[in-house]
């Protein structure tokens, strides 16, 4: 008897923890959405990004404490799917903001062996923004949004580290070539566009599988957007 009183009192305690902790879940939840909706992206969204990441994870934690599959599933999609999906909605957009950061730390470093790599993390990072929205708004449609406040931010940022980035780089000194020789070169020259494309099938090629990729830190666990229901307790 005492046994049994004893287990409807941690029951009761699990489920009222549960309820504190989706809650504020909810609101941090809530906060991020009006840094998007007003497309603001800066550290204050960084820093309200991460807080959101950890405060997923720590109800998750209570829900799979909670007495039933079936009340942990309610608990579930009430309180850490649409956290989710919020995060997931901008997980790139926050990744990039950070990378091109470091970036800015690494140009006045001049450390332009490092940028150039970070450039073409970025370049992935950006087809990554678009690919997760387009895979979650078939599990979930129009829940994951498009970003045009936080695009500008990302653009204008992008514009000035490329920028640098050119002014910095030293140029390559091209030998002068006779005219007959400039001439034979002249004609062997291939269409811009059959380069562009030929390097865009090369990178797809050697590309490692996103799905095992770890991203730059943007949060505490990277989630994809077809793995939402599968990672709920």
């Amino acid at each position: 008897m005492l046994k049994e009183a004893y287990d409807h009192k941690a029951r009761a305690a699990v489920f009222i923890d549960t309820e504190k902790t989706g809650a504020q879940l909810t609101a941090m939840n809530s906060e991020l959405i009006k840094l998007i909706d007003a497309g603001t992206l800066d550290e204050h969204t960084v820093e309200t990004y991460h807080k959101l990441s950890y405060q997923i994870k720590k109800a998750g934690l209570f829900i799979n404490k909670l007495y039933g599959p079936h009340v942990r599933d309610i608990a579930a999609e009430k309180y850490v799917l649409p956290a989710k999906i919020t995060k997931e909605t901008v997980i790139y957009e926050v990744s990039r903001y950070m990378l091109m950061e470091e970036i800015q730390i690494n140009l006045d470093a001049d450390k332009l062996d490092i940028v150039e790599s970070q450039l073409a993390e970025l370049n992935r990072l950006e087809r990554r923004s678009t690919e997760i929205k387009e895979a979650g708004n078939k599990l979930y449609p129009g829940k994951y949004r498009e970003l045009p406040g936080f695009e500008a931010v990302l653009t204008e940022m992008k514009q000035e580290i490329v920028k640098k980035y050119e002014a910095l780089k030293p140029s390559e000194e091209q030998p002068e070539l006779d005219p007959a020789q400039e001439q034979e070169d002249s004609s062997q020259e291939l269409d811009p566009a059959v380069n562009t494309e030929s390097e865009v099938l090369s990178e797809q090629g050697s590309e490692v599988d996103n799905s095992t990729t770890e991203e730059p830190e943007a949060g505490a666990s990277q989630t994809s957007a077809e793995a939402v229901l599968e990672e709920q307790p």
